[in-house]
C-alpha cells in the first residue's frame, strides 16, 4: 500500500529502494511523526519506504509455520488414505509427518499422537 496511507499504531513490513534495488526490511517498523522506528529496538530509521504491509513475522518465522502446516496436511492425507482405503501403506504419510513434528518440537516420535494411531 502507498507509504502515505500506513496508520501509526501498528507495525509494518517496509519495502526500501536502495542501489540493489527494492527489498523489505527484515524487521517490523513503526511509523513515528515525521519518521520510522525499528519497532522491536524503538531506534529511528533513515529510510524513505515506498510501501508497507502488516508485520507477518520474521522470514524464519514464517517459513517454520508453511513448513508446519505442509506436515499437517501430510498427515492429513495419509489419514484420508487410510480411511478411503483400508492399506496400512497410506499410513506411511503419517509416520514420515509425525516424525518431522517430533523433530520440530525436539520430542520423542513416541510422544505424537499421530504417530501411535498410525501404529495402531
Amino acid at each position: 500500500m502507498p507509504i502515505s496511507t500506513a496508520p501509526f499504531d501498528r507495525d509494518f513490513e517496509l519495502a526500501v529502494i536502495n542501489y540493489t534495488g527494492t527489498h523489505a526490511l527484515a524487521f517490523p517498523c513503526r511509523r513515528i511523526l515525521g519518521s520510522w522506528i525499528n519497532a522491536e529496538t524503538k531506534k529511528r530509521l533513515d529510510v524513505r519506504p515506498t510501501h508497507w504491509r502488516e508485520w507477518q513475522g520474521s522470514p524464519l518465522k514464517r517459513l517454520r509455520l508453511l513448513r508446519f502446516r505442509w506436515i499437517i496436511q501430510c498427515c492429513q492425507f495419509g489419514l484420508f488414505l487410510h480411511q478411503q482405503t483400508q492399506d496400512r501403506k497410506s499410513l506411511s504419510f503419517v509416520l514420515f509427518g509425525s516424525q518431522l513434528l517430533a523433530k520440530m518440537f525436539d520430542v520423542k516420535t513416541s510422544d505424537c499422537l499421530v504417530h501411535r494411531y498410525a501404529l495402531q
